[in-house]
């Protein structure tokens, strides 16, 4: 995209129009919990998973991927450039050779080897704003994700055609569980008991007691298969249900599992571009009795959208915290009075200090 702007903008625009692109990748990049590796010009080479593994690898660069892609195209259209911007992705997932990086940060490394030459040929092969995956990616990432078949290309330095993908938006799953009753999930037999407990906790919260119930166990013990078979015990339509995770790098993410809870209240979309975002939100919460538009920003702040509103820009950082707290909660206590809400924090090991705080905020205000 920068080399067809010689002809149209000045050296010193283009540099920094590359710059701020730049910012853009390393930001959705280390948002999703990966590294920049590499970049020259207008290219980037970025790892999830290395020198820190990661569960969900696959996952965060796929959803690094179509938010960078979204970010670009807007701030493209934003800054009215006269060739628009487009990206150019290839994802592969697969073993690394990794080693020390030259860059500055704590945990940059250097990566070679099959996956990584694969990946850019990917690169290489991809078209205007597509993201192309192999077929190792697409299989790990299930029904997470939606795909179209593109069949079998021939890389050079490969005997084998090999198969791609082009990645076109996120799935209808949301978590593991989720992702397997598409295939069907094994018969729930016991934990009656469990199930007793947290109907009698629903109960309570339907005539306005609130109720907070944990679920403790080691890992693959069923805590999620849990949850999905209470929620399918009551009648549907009853009740909102609301669910965000922590994940192993969002420690550092403050927020993290709040932002995806309000996301999935507002019915956002990864795709969704800022207008819609915002146009989403806003009619959300004007749908809502008694619940004043002055949460708007507070909402907008959590979800990291533009904040036109300057005298709440110019509060300080303490003030708008308490904001963006207190906004939450009255948001969900505006749901709450049309159907009872049920929110789920899986992964709770992992919670980030400013998300752990606002559940207790939260818990205090309903208890």
């Amino acid at each position: 995209g920068f080399s067809a702007l010689t002809d149209k903008m000045d050296t010193e625009e283009i540099a920094e129009l590359m710059n701020q692109s730049y910012s853009i990748l390393e930001n959705c990049i280390s948002h999703h919990g990966g590294i920049i590796t590499e970049s020259m010009g207008g290219l980037a080479m970025a790892i999830f998973g290395a020198p820190r593994a990661l569960e969900d690898a696959p996952h965060r660069a796929l959803n690094a991927a179509m938010e960078i892609k979204m970010k670009i195209r807007e701030f493209s259209e934003d800054k009215q450039i006269p060739i628009s911007l487009k990206t150019h992705t290839g994802i592969n997932t697969g073993t690394v050779i990794t080693g020390k990086g030259s860059g500055s940060r704590k945990e940059s490394c250097a990566v070679s080897g099959d996956t990584v030459s694969l990946t850019s040929h990917l690169h290489a092969y991809a078209s205007n704003d597509e993201i192309l995956v192999s077929e190792s990616t697409c299989r790990m990432v299930g029904d997470f994700f939606i795909f179209n078949d593109l069949g079998f290309i021939n890389i050079k330095g490969s005997e084998q055609p090999v198969q791609i993908y082009n990645l076109t938006g996120p799935g209808l799953a949301r978590n593991r569980v989720a992702a397997s009753l598409s295939k069907g999930l094994t018969p729930f037999k016991g934990r009656s008991m469990e199930i007793a407990q947290m109907t009698e906790s629903y109960k309570k919260t339907v005539i306005g007691e609130g109720q907070v119930t944990g679920i403790i166990g080691e890992p693959g013990m069923g805590k999620s298969r849990l949850v999905l078979e209470f929620i399918r015990t009551l009648p549907p339509g009853e009740f909102i249900y609301l669910e965000g995770s922590c994940q192993h790098s969002g420690e550092t993410i403050p927020y993290l599992p709040i932002m995806e809870i309000i996301r999935d209240y507002m019915e956002l979309k990864d795709g969704d571009s800022e207008s819609a975002a915002r146009d989403k939100i806003t009619a959300k919460i004007c749908s809502l009795q008694n619940l004043s538009e002055k949460i708007i920003p507070p909402v907008y702040e959590l979800l990291s959208l533009k904040i036109e509103d300057k005298s709440y820009s110019d509060m300080d950082s303490r003030e708008r915290r308490d904001k963006v707290f207190e906004s939450i909660r009255l948001l969900l206590a505006a749901a709450s009075r049309i159907k009872p809400v049920i929110i789920a924090v899986d992964d709770l090991h992992w919670i980030d200090n400013t998300s752990e705080e606002f559940l207790g905020f939260l818990i205090n205000s309903i208890t």
